[in-house]
């Protein structure tokens, strides 16, 4: 009988092999005298083919040795083969790494993850000129490929409906800009192309919320200041999908909207005038207050407004930012405001806000991802930088990991399989890239 000792080390483990060219088991007091292993370390008999590495024919058995607290009796009998597992590492940072470049180079486009896992992203600018085109990211390439093309300009928001295609809202009708662009446009995925709904909000979109029966609720409106000291315009309007139509909503204003578990959509950024002694005028500033809007009672037959469907609260919501529904129902807003960066959490079940951290001066971020051990990813990509918020401890991690090109005003998505993707800059080459999950 001939014994062969392997030893095998990687980052993570440190075994010992040994091949034994004998068709019997091997002893239970078998002691390897070459072996670095203490006391502790005992075989594990597993009977496996014909070795790789032997000197005849005859089947062998292949011995683990294994570190273990505990010693570990030999199995009596050769078990049944197994395959080895495959082993992989979890870096201690992740970085971003480089796709192939997008089509066109677009300054603040839209992007979406689309159901069957490609990216659309559409409009922007470049060289100072709005785009109608958009194209498609397939992460299993890493490649843009052209689609087809949206009868306007630019874009401000994407909502993928439930059926797969993508609601387009926003934009300009010229490539120079000028007006605002009102009519709803629908991609289809499956075709490649864009079509008008058919439908028009009544201004411009702040936010949309894909909701629960899967019709898509918009905030809207003009933020400006009249000369007797109201907010000029603000609207809420909902568009129904089967129809195709939108009809308006009762609304005190706001400009994000955020659905809820429960199915009704907290509305913060609510706005109001005040008087300017310096400049003799108005100026809009934010109230301080969130509203609730009970889809079950405002948005009762789809068509119909009630007044009394909101709820206020005192609170301290951010002036603007964003926000992102969290694995246990609450809100996390992310606010940069005057050099400081402010994180709030809005508690859906007391209906109170709370800042849960203070940041100046380090940005925090756009919130795209809850993880599951609760942090929070938060994508800043005017520094290129992706910044972590653990929840539990409340710390920031700034940054996290630092993005390889310029990505200012450009658009982030969560991929299917959890990664993240960034494309789009102000000015440069049309870069993008992706950030793995953890």
């Amino acid at each position: 009988m001939k014994n062969i000792l392997i030893t095998v080390s990687t980052t993570f483990l440190t075994s010992a092999i040994l091949l034994t060219t004998s068709a019997c088991n091997a002893p239970s007091g078998t002691n390897q005298s070459s072996s670095s292993f203490s006391n502790s370390v005992k075989p594990i008999t597993i009977a496996v083919g014909s070795p790789s590495v032997t000197p005849s024919a005859t089947p062998g058995v292949l011995v683990v040795m294994v570190p273990s607290p505990t010693p570990v009796t030999t199995p009596t009998s050769t078990p049944a083969p197994f395959a080895t597992p495959t082993l992989s590492a979890t870096p201690a940072q992740q970085e971003f790494t480089a796709t192939s470049a997008m089509t066109s180079n677009r300054n603040s486009p839209v992007a979406a993850t689309l159901q069957n896992g490609r990216v659309l992203v559409a409009g922007g600018s470049s060289h100072g000129l709005y785009l109608q085109t958009a194209e498609v990211y397939d992460p299993q390439t890493g490649k843009f490929i052209q689609t087809g093309s949206m009868s306007h300009y630019s874009a401000g928001i994407a909502t993928v409906l439930q059926d797969g295609s993508v609601l387009i809202a926003g934009g300009f009708l010229g490539p120079n800009g000028g007006p605002a662009n009102l009519a709803l446009e629908l991609y289809d995925p499956n075709q490649g192309t864009f079509s008008l709904s058919g439908a028009s909000l009544a201004s411009r979109p702040f936010s949309a919320v894909l909701l629960q029966n899967g019709d898509v609720f918009f905030l809207e409106g003009s933020d400006n200041c009249s000369d007797d000291g109201h907010i000029v315009y603000h609207q809420a309007e909902l568009y129904h999908v089967a129809s195709k139509t939108v009809s308006a909503q009762s609304f005190m204003g706001g400009t994000v909207a955020t659905l809820l578990q429960d199915g009704t959509i907290l509305i913060r950024g609510i706005k109001g005038c005040v008087f300017n002694d310096v400049v003799g005028g108005y100026n809009n500033v934010f109230s301080g207050k969130a509203s609730i809007f009970d889809t079950s009672i405002g948005m009762s037959g789809m068509s119909t407004t009630v007044g009394n469907s909101y709820k206020y609260y005192d609170g301290s919501a951010p002036s603007r930012g964003q926000s992102l529904l969290l694995n246990n129902g609450n809100v996390f807003f992310s606010d940069y405001s005057n050099g400081t960066q402010y994180f709030q959490i809005y508690d859906s079940r007391a209906h109170t806000f709370s800042t849960v951290s203070q940041e100046s001066p380090t940005p925090g971020g756009t919130p795209v991802k809850e993880t599951q051990d609760g942090k929070l990813w938060l994508v800043d990509a005017d520094y290129g930088a992706l910044n972590i918020y653990d929840l539990s401890s409340q710390t920031l991690v700034s940054p996290a990991a630092t993005m390889a090109f310029d990505h200012g005003n450009g658009a982030s998505v969560i991929l299917q399989n959890g990664n993240l993707l960034v494309v789009g800059n102000e000015a440069g080459p049309a870069n993008a890239e992706y950030y793995l999950a953890f």
